[in-house]
């Protein structure tokens, strides 16, 4: 191997990789870098959600509304009744001494 070949072999392996660092468009120009969007968006929605469930809830409580035969009370009363959480951690529990 001569010089010349391992110096054009070297400027070879630079050009490679710096075009790993900069990501080009088909005009030749640097494009943007640019944050993924999607965990932006699903926390977006998860937030619309919450404000329209909430705001759902307090429509039910202050009207006397029903929703499948729930009131708001019912609501309240299955979310602080502590059943639901015991039946799963014993579940669990039985699960992890197997």
């Amino acid at each position: 191997m001569t010089d010349e070949y391992v110096e054009r072999r070297r400027a070879y392996v630079n050009e490679i990789r710096r075009s790993f660092d900069r990501p080009e468009v088909e005009n030749g120009t640097a494009e943007e870098e640019s944050q993924p969007l999607v965990p932006w968006i699903f926390l977006k929605i998860r937030i619309v959600l919450a404000v329209l469930l909430m705001l759902a809830f307090l429509l039910l409580k202050y009207n006397a509304y029903e929703f499948h035969g729930y009131q708001a009370k019912d609501v309240i009363d299955i979310i602080s009744d502590n059943q639901y959480y015991t039946i799963l951690q014993d579940y669990v529990m039985i699960n992890e001494h197997d």
